[in-house]
């Protein structure tokens, strides 16, 4: 797996400037621990490399920011904990991604600018009218 997540630390750190002031290992560690439960979502490129990823799980409750309590399988919100879409093509997809991974559920949470705290930050959506905003991305 550790082959697998070479590039994605290099991919995020050149979207997510945030993630360069972090203490060494921990933006590899949390990469590790998404693709190892499952949560994880890669977008590649021809060449097999990173264009795009997103990090998400079902759970029952929404978390507190940076709590990495377990997946639920029964939790009928599906929490965005991180996503890099360089463009809507991206974005698309990877939204899709997600969908076709946790089914039919009916909220889809994330918090806006992921690294600040913030309840006005929150925001939660039914997942009805995310695939349908999908859709409307083919234009």
């Amino acid at each position: 797996m550790k082959d697998a997540l070479e590039g994605l630390a290099p991919f995020v750190r050149e979207h997510y400037v945030e993630s360069t002031v972090w203490n060494e290992g921990v933006l590899e560690n949390w990469l590790s621990w998404a693709a190892t439960n499952g949560y994880l979502m890669v977008a590649m490129d021809e060449e097999k490399k990173p264009v795009g990823l997103v990090i998400a799980r079902t759970v029952k409750e929404i978390p507190a920011q940076r709590d990495l309590s377990p997946f639920t399988e029964d939790g009928q919100i599906i929490y965005i904990d991180f996503a890099i879409a360089p463009n809507k093509n991206i974005m698309k997809a990877l939204g899709w991604a997600v969908l076709q991974r946790y089914g039919e559920r009916p909220f889809l949470a994330y918090r806006n600018n992921a690294h600040r705290e913030s309840p006005e930050n929150l925001r939660i959506h039914e997942t009805a009218k995310v695939a349908k905003a999908l859709l409307k991305l083919e234009k």
